[in-house]
């Protein structure tokens, strides 16, 4: 288990401490959570806003685990693939997972962390339950792998709102066709 799962105590739950009938929660983290959590990953791209991250649980024991439902909001920012420019983007994810007991599981030395990958199950140890990889997770599996542009039915990005054709003459102030990029020549030249 990473060391930042005790960073976030909030997210570490006892199961002792989980009624029969469930248990309600509402987090506020701050925005360093989604920092740690994107630079686990080496997620480069994509920047927490400086927004609090929302998380909304809902804890029930079951037969043999723990259901975690819920939900985490939150906003990043990055670059539009066309204009350059800052863009602010909001994501509320949905979650549903099944805990069970690590015990069974985890054996020869295998870390929880290796064994909850390998089959890709999500792992309690004795009575406690850190979600901060879960959330991590469902955090980096939201976000596309690109800031790419999407646009809408007018070719317009949907992000900043501007078409090609108003991104090109910032590009290219003499307004006109600019043919083969010159990095594009270069890697020619380096392949010959």
């Amino acid at each position: 288990m990473k060391e930042t799962c005790f960073q976030w105590p909030h997210l570490h739950f006892r199961l002792s401490y989980i009624p029969d009938e469930g248990m309600q929660q509402t987090l506020v983290l701050p925005s360093a959570w989604l920092k740690d959590a994107m630079s686990e990953q080496d997620c480069d791209v994509f920047h927490p806003a400086g927004q609090d991250v929302t998380v909304s649980l809902f804890l029930h024991k079951e037969a043999d685990g723990v259901r975690v439902k819920g939900s985490i909001s939150f906003e990043v920012r990055h670059l539009c693939g066309w204009c350059v420019e800052e863009v602010f983007q909001e994501y509320e994810v949905d979650f549903d997972r099944i805990y069970l007991p690590a015990h069974g599981y985890v054996t020869d030395g295998a870390t929880l962390r290796q064994v909850e990958e390998d089959l890709d199950l999500n792992l309690f140890e004795e009575e406690d339950l850190y979600l901060h990889p879960m959330l991590a997770e469902e955090v980096l599996l939201c976000l596309p792998q690109h800031a790419a542009v999407a646009t809408d039915d007018q070719q317009r990005c949907v992000l900043c709102g501007k078409t090609r054709e108003e991104v090109l003459p910032s590009l290219n102030p003499g307004n006109q066709d600019p043919g083969p990029h010159e990095t594009w020549a270069a890697l020619k030249q380096m392949k010959r």
